[in-house]
């Protein structure tokens, strides 16, 4: 019969032959690493040592660029095989040098200011949704034949995005707490190959209205990715008595527009929104309107002044 004293001695046994097999399967067991995590080790500054392609933004010229995100994404057969992502402030904003085993390879360079980065898992699926928010983007997409010895080339981004800047000619009424502007016809989606949107997406800005904008014309500018195939916006436009995260929202006004739209162009969109006209005035639409270099393009290509 086992006594008490007997089990106790044994167990000093057990735990030491049970550790010791654990250790032996950790050690034999190969760490996984989901390609997500493998992505995400791979975005970094973009200061290689070794590094055959730089690719370099100008940043010399002084003047204030309209983004902060500097993204350099490299793919080869639709799959993407280098991200590195670089913030304003950062030490090596605006060089990523970058070491590849010589091919050709499809390079993606992306500059935007949106709060958040968009997904890019193939040049053809750049993604901003209302999570990220959305902002004027700047891109250029092309092949590059990476060789074994270090290469410079120079590069100019191009605007990718259109504009429709909503302005109202009254003022905000004390009794307006937050606004929505929700848009469908363009898309948040750009196909980099073509630089045009991919797909009809439902786009939303949201925000409170703070003491600073009361009783004061409103401007917002609602940015998208055109479409081939679409011409116009249609835009919903709502004026709430409650800030957005009230339990229960009271409308002020609301209004539904369509807007036409031009490739990489401004619309200026101009009206009375929160009262009437007070003067019905007569008003005419107006038309006014390898390492790379990366110089940037901020001129729009025009601007289209529409009056609803």
């Amino acid at each position: 019969m086992m006594t008490k004293s007997n089990i106790t001695m044994k167990k000093p046994l057990f735990y030491g032959l049970a550790f010791l097999a654990c250790f032996v399967i950790w050690a034999c067991e190969k760490p996984v690493v989901a390609d997500e995590e493998k992505q995400q080790s791979e975005s970094d500054s973009g200061n290689e040592s070794n590094a055959n392609l730089v690719l370099r933004v100008d940043l010399t010229r002084g003047e204030t660029l309209p983004w902060n995100t500097l993204m350099f994404e490299i793919y080869k057969d639709s799959k993407k095989v280098k991200d590195i992502v670089q913030h304003e402030g950062d030490a090596s904003y605006g060089t990523a040098k970058i070491q590849l085993t010589p091919a050709t390879y499809q390079v993606l360079v992306l500059a935007h200011s949106a709060d958040g980065n968009p997904s890019r898992p193939k040049p053809t699926d750049i993604e901003f949704t209302n999570q990220t928010g959305y902002s004027d983007v700047f891109y250029f997409y092309g092949d590059i034949e990476v060789k074994a010895e270090k290469e410079e080339h120079e590069i100019t981004l191009q605007r990718a995005t259109s504009l429709v800047r909503f302005k109202t000619k009254d003022a905000v009424p004390s009794q307006v707490k937050s606004m929505v502007f929700r848009y469908t016809g363009g898309s948040g989606k750009l196909d980099a190959t073509t630089g045009y949107g991919n797909e009809n997406s439902t786009q939303k800005i949201s925000f409170n209205i703070d003491e600073s904008m009361v009783g004061k014309p409103l401007q917002v500018d609602l940015y998208t990715f055109k479409r081939s195939n679409s011409d116009n916006i249609k835009l919903t436009v709502t004026a709430n008595k409650t800030a957005l995260d009230a339990s229960t929202i009271v409308f002020y006004k609301s209004k539904d527009f369509e807007i036409p739209i031009n490739y990489r162009e401004v619309s200026d969109f101009s009206g009375y929104f929160f009262s009437e006209n007070p003067g019905n005035e007569n008003e005419e639409n107006d038309t006014i309107g390898t390492s790379f270099l990366v110089k940037v393009d901020t001129t729009w290509a025009n601007i289209t002044y529409y009056t609803y």
